[in-house]
């Protein structure tokens, strides 16, 4: 969203942003940047929330269901990446810019360590996600510039995977919450559960 219409209107989905609410946009721009679809704002979109035409029904009520079987559907894999070409991790670490650039990638590996099992997760602002500093009880946002920001702990999982060929670091975010089975506030007895399952 840009100019008035984000003035105006940017703050509301903010707002409702842990409601995930479903939002309908008229009048915008499409386009594809580093291999997604984005849609921007012009001089003459318009946003509505909680539309109340049938297909915005519909999408709340598949919503409702997801979240009713604790389905966390911002997690769930995009069909860009079902529909990905599925790879050997030295083709990613080894191809060209020109050959991967906009473009996605899958590929099977086996985890071999938890690079951080002690610290797998960093304080986070609610509104950027980005790391706060946290001092004498203050809690700054250099990214948004604010002071005494709402935060939370977020996974940052580092884990060493191998695909029979070569090894690799990968990071985690949100998506930790599916290969721990827990979230952030509950995940001491998980790690120890899946290092013992490693060493198994």
């Amino acid at each position: 969203m840009w100019g008035e219409l984000a003035e105006k209107d940017g703050e509301i989905p903010l707002q409702l942003i842990d409601e995930k609410p479903v939002v309908a946009f008229c009048d915008v721009k499409g386009s594809i940047f580093q291999g997604d679809f984005c849609i921007s704002t012009i001089h003459i979109s318009s946003v509505l929330i909680h539309p109340t035409f049938q297909r915005a029904k519909e999408m709340q009520n598949w919503h409702d269901g997801m979240k009713a079987q604790n389905k966390d559907i911002t997690l769930m894999p995009s069909k860009l990446i079902r529909e990905a070409r599925e790879v050997k991790i030295k083709d990613i670490i080894n191809g060209s810019s020109a050959t991967m650039k906009d473009s996605y990638r899958r590929f099977n590996a086996r985890i071999t360590t938890l690079v951080d099992k002690d610290e797998p997760w960093y304080s986070s602002c609610k509104k950027c996600y980005k790391k706060v500093n946290i001092k004498n009880k203050i809690v700054n946002c250099s990214s948004c510039m604010s002071e005494n920001v709402d935060h939370e702990e977020r996974y940052r999982l580092k884990i060493d995977v191998f695909d029979g060929d070569r090894h690799s670091n990968i990071t985690l975010f949100d998506a930790a919450r599916y290969l721990l089975g827990c979230d952030q506030n509950n995940i001491s007895a998980n790690i120890f559960l899946l290092m013992l399952q490693k060493e198994d």
